[in-house]
């Protein structure tokens, strides 16, 4: 249990920790403000799961908008994004995400904050509630580009017949010759 009131002993906890942490949120796209909270996701495991809990973590039940469901799992869901169990203590949040998920959202963040998109929604926009809107239509958007990129390609997919796909509102023919 940490005892205390600073999320700065937290993180020193957390960054000696097994476990790892990735930084996202306003500290990682350079949005934050002295009083701006700490995020993090990690891989959701059980011995994570005991951890979080064994330091005194309990799960998130603030609800930023419509699409978060409020329950006692302070649970995150998206049509694009799955489900992310989300854990609090002293302004440091985690979010707890599946192995296959964790490295969508390593390539997203890292896409995002390339492009300089999550730094923009937060110069243009003005109200708490439309950033995170807009915010959670970023990572939607950056997370379905993830996966189109690693998508099969069409001379990667092997089956009979002509093969065809529509990009950018044209269809595209080719043949099973490959």
């Amino acid at each position: 249990m940490i005892y205390g009131d600073t999320s700065k002993h937290l993180i020193h906890v957390l960054e000696n920790s097994e476990y790892e942490f990735y930084l996202t949120g306003s500290r990682y796209f350079g949005t934050s403000n002295p009083l701006s909270d700490w995020d993090f996701f990690a891989e959701e495991t059980p011995q994570m799961k005991k951890f979080l809990i064994d330091l005194g973590f309990l799960p998130d039940h603030a609800a930023h908008d419509e699409r978060v469901l409020r329950n006692h799992y302070g649970l995150y869901q998206s049509d694009i994004q799955p489900n992310i169990l989300i854990y609090g203590l002293h302004q440091v949040h985690i979010q707890l995400v599946t192995e296959k998920y964790l490295e969508e959202k390593l390539e997203a963040q890292k896409f995002l904050l390339e492009q300089g998109i999550i730094k923009e929604i937060w110069e243009k926009t003005d109200g708490t509630m439309e950033r995170k809107k807009k915010n959670h239509a970023a990572w939607d958007m950056a997370v379905l580009f993830v996966r189109r990129l690693h998508e099969p390609k069409p001379d990667q997919i092997s089956s009979t017949g002509p093969k065809s796909k529509i990009h950018a509102g044209r269809k595209i023919q080719w043949s099973s010759e490959s």
